[in-house]
């Protein structure tokens, strides 16, 4: 993705995959909450910045 010059990635994970949750923090990203019609998703999106 850094190389075809992408600002950000986007992703979703489930909330109940830590293992997942703690790789991709591991690696710079961030966990945002999701909510939709006032009822909060089952999974947690997460995004990198690569600027």
């Amino acid at each position: 993705m850094v190389r075809q010059k992408c600002e950000c990635c986007i992703l979703e994970v489930l909330s109940s995959n830590e293992r997942a949750i703690k790789f991709y923090i591991s690696h710079g990203s961030t966990i945002f909450e999701v909510e939709e019609n006032g009822m909060r998703l089952l999974c947690d999106k997460m995004t990198k910045d690569f600027r």
